[in-house]
């Protein structure tokens, strides 16, 4: 077992100024099925059935307050919560007290917590301490939040379950970087805690050989899908923002819409507020936030295909060869505008990002465009308004370099929009491929909308020649 997890902290461990490759995540997947086989039937084991009784008898014992809904299973979607009667929109739905609330802090008299507090990586990553808490918590007989880490589900659909013939879906796709790198450090992440936890057996509720890569996984899972960022009680008093799991808020399911939770610092509750009118009988929907498919499928294992306010990343950046790299360096920098990373490309591509477009119309300007901006900043306001005074010569060079983007990143997708189409169609895929398919469609349905817009600008201007 040792040596298996040796060698999956090289495998896993960052290359020098490289990202995370197919080939090492691949590796990576090898190694870390291999320590799942050894490590069958030593970590938790899960309830036969989820006991919802159970749970909402303790949310009620302990302060929820959510009188019009009931806790049930959606066929394809797990728990949530269900009207007991027409709800108003804005109606308040659910109250959450901080007391039942999960985050490290609430670890204060357990005999783990020395340890999420100062080893160099649980004190410095939340999402890390927050997870082994909830292991700790899960593996501990007397632990007050039972009634509700039994209910949660045991797999989860974020790409740390998918095998890498599902990953391999999303070759071609801005997707798979982020996918790569959060399968390799969960990774690097349990390799590292199997080691620092050698020293710290006596303060855990398990033994290291219970310690397994599934357990970890599920631990992580929960905390990626469900954590938020809400005021906790500090560990000198008083508050701050830190992340925690919220009981019963967290049951409910996303829907595109407004946001309408917020914390109550008089009452220290987490409240819902239905974002639009529920019948009774029908299923509560939440806005977990305007978010990227990429982001949905991530960090909660869904893809939401057709929303407005989705978004995918493109990476651009100024040529370090380019003549001019020194006068846009600074232009960008006087918007604020970053000269190399990850731009927005909106779903809604009638309103393009400003960011986005005033990289493309700086980096397509010539020396003397250049020097006109730099030399009177008040111009550079327009750079990101669609309307914004630029050149026409400048408009159809920024137009061209987009084009010709966009049509470079649809090359590199394996399969066209008709083949994935095809896809989705059949019966061929499992459920994981499934979703990255989807990811994989959308983000050429954008591509493609970009290219769209794109083309009718270029028809405007060819005809009021």
């Amino acid at each position: 077992m040792e040596k298996l997890v040796a060698e999956i902290a090289a495998a896993s461990a960052p290359a020098k100024d490289k990202p995370c490759s197919l080939q090492q995540a691949s590796n990576v997947a090898l190694l870390t099925n291999k320590l799942r086989d050894a490590q069958k039937g030593r970590g938790l084991q899960g309830p036969a059935a989820r006991d919802y009784d159970k749970l909402t008898a303790w949310l009620e014992q302990n302060g929820c307050s959510f009188p019009d809904v009931e806790i049930t299973e959606f066929t394809g979607m797990g728990g949530g919560l269900r009207a007991k009667r027409d709800i108003k929109e804005e109606e308040l739905v659910v109250k959450v007290p901080s007391k039942v609330m999960l985050h490290v802090g609430t670890a204060s008299s357990r005999p783990w917590h020395r340890f999420l507090t100062t080893d160099k990586i649980a004190s410095s990553m939340p999402s890390v301490a927050l997870a082994l808490h909830v292991l700790c918590e899960a593996h501990s007989s007397d632990s007050f939040w039972e009634p509700y880490l039994s209910t949660l589900p045991t797999e989860y659909d974020l790409p740390y379950f998918w095998s890498m013939e599902d990953v391999k879906q999303l070759q071609g796709c801005a997707a798979l970087a982020p996918v790569l790198t959060m399968r390799v450090n969960l990774a690097r992440e349990y390799t590292y805690l199997y080691q620092a936890l050698k020293e710290h057996t006596s303060s855990l509720p398990f033994d290291l050989k219970q310690f397994t890569f599934d357990d970890y996984r599920w631990a992580s899972s929960v905390v990626m899908s469900r954590q938020n960022l809400v005021p906790v009680e500090a560990d000198q008093g008083g508050h701050v923002q830190g992340h925690a799991l919220i009981p019963l808020w967290d049951m409910m399911n996303h829907e595109d819409g407004k946001l309408t939770t917020s914390f109550d610092t008089e009452s220290g509750t987490t409240q819902y507020r239905a974002l639009r009118a529920f019948s009774r009988g029908e299923q509560i929907m939440m806005c977990y936030g305007h978010r990227s498919s990429c982001d949905h499928v991530c960090h909660s294992g869904f893809m939401l295909s057709g929303s407005s306010t989705d978004f995918m990343l493109l990476k651009l950046g100024v040529g370090k060869s380019d003549p001019l790299f020194s006068a846009k360096s600074s232009l960008l920098q006087a918007l604020s505008v970053a000269c190399s990373g990850d731009f927005v490309l909106s779903a809604d591509v009638s309103a393009p990002e400003p960011p986005l477009l005033a990289f493309v119309r700086i980096n397509a300007m010539t020396e003397d465009e250049l020097k006109k901006f730099l030399q009177d900043p008040s111009l550079c306001g327009c750079l990101g308004a669609v309307d914004g005074v630029v050149s026409d010569s400048n408009r159809k060079a920024a137009n061209s370099f987009m084009m010709v983007r966009c049509q470079l990143l649809l090359r590199c997708y394996p399969t066209s929009k008709e083949d994935d189409e095809a896809l989705l169609a059949s019966q061929d895929l499992t459920p994981h491929a499934r979703i990255a398919v989807q990811l994989r469609l959308q983000e050429k349905t954008m591509l493609q909308g970009e290219l769209e817009r794109l083309q009718q600008e270029k028809d405007a201007w060819e005809q009021k020649k």
